[in-house]
């Protein structure tokens, strides 16, 4: 990540409008190629860093942490909340990006249904998973930035705590730091940190084209 600060002025040279990011979780691969994510201090001091680039190349940032700053939500995650599903070439019905190879622990949990003679047939996962929000979650429900996070990634939960309920302690530190830098940006009047209204506004722009 000692690198991102120079990456965002080499990719704002090439007039690259916007860069999706996210942080490494200890697991999948990295966890199988004994690849650790960066401690926290070193992830909130570069993340600052490209924050101020950014703002002053026009480059507009996108991270998870950042989509609910303007529209708050009591949930994290679209695909468990029903809204879209990943269908796998199994025939599976899947609520995870994270859960789509069988090797991944966290997979069975996430499968939520399956296609049955050309109808769409869901298990007892569906309702747990639709029914989580952030206040449901354990050392959520009296934190500061619960609407902002929203809980945060269930998979993620999963894998390091074994519980969807209950996210780790460096999770929840690191998603302060960031939600702490993007609201300090808004509050500078920053436009970077609008990744997802960047996305939507791309959007509707492709819907409106396509009409």
């Amino acid at each position: 990540i000692s690198h991102f600060p120079r990456a965002v002025r080499w990719w704002a040279k090439l007039g690259v409008p916007a860069i999706h990011f996210e942080v490494l979780s200890a697991m999948g691969r990295a966890l199988q190629n004994d690849v650790e994510p960066p401690s926290n201090l070193t992830l909130y001091e570069n993340v600052k860093r490209i924050v101020e680039i950014a703002e002053k190349k026009s480059i507009v940032l996108i991270h998870s942490s950042w989509m609910n700053l303007t529209n708050p939500l009591d949930y994290f995650c679209t695909s468990c909340k029903g809204i879209q599903f990943i269908l796998l070439p199994s025939g599976k019905i899947s609520s995870c990006f994270m859960a789509e190879s069988e090797d991944n622990p966290v997979f069975e949990k996430f499968i939520v249904g399956k296609i049955e003679k050309d109808k769409v047939v869901f298990n007892e996962n569906t309702k747990e998973l639709r029914g989580i929000t952030v206040g449901t979650m354990h050392p959520c429900k009296y934190c500061e930035i619960k609407k902002i996070c929203s809980g945060g990634c269930l998979a993620k939960h999963l894998a390091a705590t074994g519980s969807l309920f209950t996210p780790s302690p460096d999770y929840c530190k690191m998603k302060k730091l960031l939600v702490g830098i993007g609201q300090k940006a808004l509050n500078k009047k920053y436009k970077c940190v609008l990744g997802y209204d960047f996305i939507n506004q791309k959007r509707k722009e492709v819907n409106d084209n396509g009409k």
